[in-house]
């Protein structure tokens, strides 16, 4: 939010053909409008010093090679409990749980096409939902975390995050159990 306010404080600065701008960029964001944020972006001439952390941000999540990861996601849509930032630890226990449908995980099943419960956990077995990576919501990243695969997070997946921000956010303040 402060980034925001700021952004907005420095566009009333600079010029009222700026500031216009500006406005109508956020709220094309707040609409679900990736795509017409960043054409507004890069028509702004006032965002010479400003655009490349924005653009390179953008093209990093519209680029099946590259993405973003959970936690830069999270930061930038403001995942928050309160005052505290929601960890991409969090949210991926919440993803894998099971409580939410969601495009990044679904539960492993077994040859006979049941879930596939782990008696140690005490939950589903969960493994990368392969309709959420054949539909460009992430990618896999080799050797993630102690040698496990992750994911990046692609527009599409950026996308589903922040239209669900509201229903993660509380499942994640109940621990998505």
């Amino acid at each position: 939010m402060a980034t925001e306010e700021a952004a907005i404080a420095y566009a009333m600065w600079v010029s009222d053909d700026f500031y216009l701008k500006v406005i109508r960029a956020f709220i094309a964001l707040r609409n679900d409008k990736v795509s017409e944020a960043k054409a507004l972006a890069q028509d702004s001439k006032e965002l010479k010093g400003l655009k490349p952390i924005a653009r390179n941000w953008l093209e990093k999540l519209d680029n099946p090679k590259q993405g973003q990861t959970l936690t830069e996601c999270l930061k930038n849509l403001d995942f928050r409990l309160g005052t505290k930032q929601v960890s991409a630890k969090a949210l991926n226990g919440v993803l894998k749980s099971g409580r939410i449908a969601n495009p990044f995980y679904s539960r492993k099943i077994d040859g006979r096409g049941q879930p596939v419960f782990d008696i140690s956990s005490g939950g589903w077995m969960t493994s990368f939902n392969p309709k959420g990576l054949e539909n460009g919501y992430y990618r896999l990243q080799a050797n993630h975390y102690n040698g496990q695969e992750g994911l990046k997070v692609l527009t599409k997946g950026y996308e589903w995050l922040k239209s669900n921000k509201v229903e993660l956010v509380r499942l994640c303040a109940k621990g998505g159990l």
